[in-house]
């Protein structure tokens, strides 16, 4: 049986839908004809012209002259659907195939790879071509996102090496991290991104073996706050949004998230006193800012048995409402183990964002981010996903989008008693790294409030006489000749270093031992000494840290792995510095006065 339709009632039903997805569609007002005017209308002369009204050019101005609920109010569902989205992909420029995938799927938000980068002039060209394919296709420019903390996170090549997070958290100003997070937000702002995937705000041991380890500000949570709000702050100064890793907190494990499913069993007092900490701080900064949620199973705190990024627990009621938090909830990949050993991607990012989290991350496969797309909208036709819920997300998005996009640009501002210096980058010759003095600057000043901390304190008041052990020639050149009664000189044992060390300790006359770890293999050799005959040791350790056990026993450790500017003439000069004052009787000042 065929249902005939009135012309009335289809244009009802296109009205309906229409005003779902078109919410600005406005029905032409078609003006009835009399039978006279049907009768006495003409049709046009054959030779003659018909002229159409001109198509309205969009306004190129549109997104920078309205408001959050402008734009909102102007952009259909499926626009919303895009604005969710943050995506990788394999291309090096914004071929046919990328333009195509990001016209249909309307993507809002872009993660840059290393893979998409083959110099630092290409790499400016793809982020102009996206910005701009991105405004004139939707009329709103998207966040273009890199993971960038530093130490063996870096998407792209810097000179020198930007240092690890660790290397901050044990200085008690925190000065340095808003400068490191100030030239990081330069330099990436120059480049064209405006969202960086940092600081990590995890509390992690890296004597623990912790998974996170040197990418975090260190195991006391009241620095990692610290240091990561100044961190925050740099970037911002910069217009480039924080983003704060990984809710509730990824410390803890020693598991890599990215090929296992991980859970955290501790209870509600523990994470509140370390966990928490550093994220409800970071809640300070505002809306401009985003944090990004771990795919750990936290049985302690939460009965769902779900992972962070899919808990509406832990985004709503912990995250949002306990600590106050007001931007942007970013997924991490929902291409890793831990999110897709149970769903698909697409089911993972209509769970999380049915949860709380307003921007679903899928790193790579067109296929899965075509698929994420449909499903999101497929979830609001069938009101499995509030349109209300999609609103709030799309606004806070856009809050990003509006402030980075924001002109003039903001004045900066340090929380730091010196402003930095104007950063100056270069391109090097190869067109493959970007180099920083500004950097290097800073790497030599974090490397002297470290050194200072260690050789000029208080205990070491009545030492008289130093020992250098070290199988770096050029470093006792550097030191030049010394009062022997003061300063003595050894150069480190090759053969059965850690039998003749141990001799060592136990026959010398020092008062305090440096010994320079230059290799994992060397550390080795200084784990191996069970006595040290009470010997007041500092390891200056170039290895990485977790080569260095049993810390307790030492004076101090100074470590310096990652650091990729030459060290031997700064600490030359600090051991220089320190015999002098021994020397001239002017240690207890200098330990007084130190940084």
């Amino acid at each position: 049986m065929l249902l005939k339709l009135s012309s009335k009632s289809t244009t009802l039903t296109f009205l309906i839908f229409g005003s779902l997805f078109f919410p600005n569609l406005v029905p032409a007002q078609v003006p009835k004809l009399t039978q006279k005017a049907l009768l006495t209308s003409t049709a046009p002369a054959p030779n003659a012209t018909v002229r159409f009204p001109a198509a309205a050019k969009p306004d190129p101005n549109f997104f920078q002259n309205s408001t959050v609920e402008q734009i909102l109010s102007r952009m259909s569902i499926d626009d919303k659907i895009g604005q969710l989205l943050l995506v990788g992909f394999p291309q090096e420029k914004l071929d046919s195939k990328l333009s195509q995938h990001i016209s249909q799927n309307r993507v809002g938000s872009f993660l840059i790879f290393k893979r998409n980068i083959v110099s630092i002039d290409q790499l400016r060209v793809l982020n102009s071509s996206l910005v701009n394919y991105s405004t004139e296709k939707f009329r709103i420019p998207p966040l273009m996102a890199i993971d960038q903390e530093g130490g063996n996170v870096n998407r792209i090549t810097t000179s020198p090496k930007l240092p690890f997070l660790f290397h901050f958290g044990d200085l008690t100003d925190s000065k340095f991290s808003y400068h490191y997070g100030y030239y990081t937000g330069q330099m990436l702002s120059s480049l064209g991104f405006n969202l960086n995937l940092a600081p990590v705000l995890d509390v992690a041991d890296f004597n623990s073996n912790s998974f996170i380890a040197l990418r975090s500000f260190g195991s006391d949570p009241g620095r990692v706050a610290q240091n990561g709000m100044a961190y925050s702050q740099g970037l911002v100064s910069q217009k480039v949004i924080p983003t704060a890793k990984h809710f509730p907190g990824l410390g803890s494990t020693t598991l890599d998230p990215h090929n296992t499913v991980v859970s955290n069993s501790s209870s509600w007092v523990d994470m509140e006193r370390n966990d928490f900490l550093p994220f409800k701080d970071f809640a300070k900064i505002g809306p401009n800012s985003a944090v990004m949620m771990s795919h750990m199973i936290y049985k302690g705190i939460d009965s769902s048995g779900l992972p962070a990024s899919f808990s509406k627990y832990l985004m709503n009621d912990v995250l949002r409402r306990k600590l106050g938090f007001q931007g942007v909830i970013v997924t991490d990949d929902l291409h890793m183990k831990s999110s897709s050993s149970t769903v698909t991607p697409s089911e993972a990012a209509l769970k999380s964002l049915k949860a709380g989290s307003d921007l679903v991350m899928l790193s790579w496969s067109f296929s899965e981010q075509s698929k994420t797309f449909n499903r999101i909208k497929d979830a609001i036709i069938k009101k499995e996903l509030s349109l209300d819920d999609v609103n709030d997300k799309v606004r806070r998005i856009l809050t990003l989008k509006k402030f980075v996009y924001a002109k003039p640009a903001a004045e900066t501002r340090s929380i730091a008693s010196v402003q930095p210096a104007t950063p100056t980058i270069k391109i090097s010759a190869n067109k493959t790294t970007v180099e920083s003095m500004p950097v290097s600057q800073l790497l030599k000043s974090v490397l002297d409030a470290k050194m200072r901390s260690v050789f000029f304190r208080p205990q070491l008041e009545e030492k008289k006489q130093l020992c250098l052990v070290s199988d770096q020639k050029k470093l006792f050149a550097l030191i030049g000749k010394k009062d022997t009664n003061v300063f003595k000189g050894y150069f480190y044992p090759k053969t059965s270093p850690a039998k003749s060390l141990a001799q060592f300790f136990k026959t010398s006359n020092c008062d305090l031992f440096i010994i320079t770890v230059e290799n994992n293999q060397q550390a080795a050799v200084i784990n191996q000494i069970a006595d040290l005959n009470n010997k007041k040791l500092v390891i200056i350790n170039h290895a990485i840290p977790t080569m260095v056990r049993n810390r307790a026993r030492y004076f101090s450790v100074l470590d310096l792995y990652g650091i990729s500017i030459k060290t031997d003439e700064l600490l030359a000069d600090k051991i220089s510095e320190f015999t002098n004052m021994i020397l001239r009787g002017q240690f207890h000042s200098a330990a007084n006065n130190r940084n």
